[in-house]
């Protein structure tokens, strides 16, 4: 299974986050999850059963306890599900064309460099240090995956070109790149040239 980031446009891939190996390592921890939950309850079941086949004075303990069981499940199994469903579609990609972002709790949505009016780094307590990226029409959206602590853990650059740059941190990486954009780095002849010379 691929878990590589991709945007949502053709342009060239110059920063993303979260990486491949981020990406694997949770949706690892979410199927132990899941499986540990799934194993207690059959466990839990299985005891039970035999209690309830052993003696008739059980009869009310079992449904008792199966209930509870099966809301244990649906209870830790629902949201494993959606944290595996949330890691697979958050990606933070900047590319030639522009950004690639998923807002908290949404969907990942393409940002043309053209209809970006600039970047700013939030400072609300919950998403402190992500990317917001303000549009020309004033929409701010905010871009998951890109704060927190040590942001350049879960960063990488595509290309040994973008590698030398020296950027990680995601917001300075889109604000490098749209400056870029706006100094006409990105048409395809000096795109081509950038790429070739190893230069920004």
């Amino acid at each position: 299974m691929d878990l590589t980031p991709r945007a949502l446009d053709d342009g060239t891939l110059l920063y993303a986050t979260p990486t491949a190996a981020w990406r694997r390592w949770m949706l690892t921890v979410a199927a132990a999850g899941i499986v540990l939950i799934l194993a207690t309850a059959f466990l839990g079941a299985v005891i039970v059963t035999t209690a309830f086949i052993l003696n008739d004075r059980f009869s009310l303990l079992f449904l008792v306890t199966l209930g509870f069981l099966t809301l244990m499940v649906l209870g830790a199994v629902v949201p494993l599900v959606w944290l595996v469903v949330l890691v697979r579609r958050t990606v933070f990609a900047v590319t030639t064309e522009g950004l690639t972002l998923t807002p908290p709790f949404g969907r990942p949505r393409h940002v043309p460099w053209a209809e970006v009016a600039h970047l700013e780094v939030a400072d609300g307590m919950y998403m402190a240090g992500a990317v917001v990226v303000v549009t020309s029409t004033g929409e701010r959206i905010t871009a998951s995956r890109t704060n927190g602590p040590d942001p350049q853990r879960h960063f990488y650059s595509a290309t040994p070109a973008s590698a030398r740059t020296g950027l990680v941190i995601p917001f300075n990486a889109a604000q490098d790149a749209l400056e870029r954009y706006r100094r006409g780095k990105f048409t395809d002849g000096q795109q081509r040239h950038d790429e070739q010379a190893g230069t920004r």
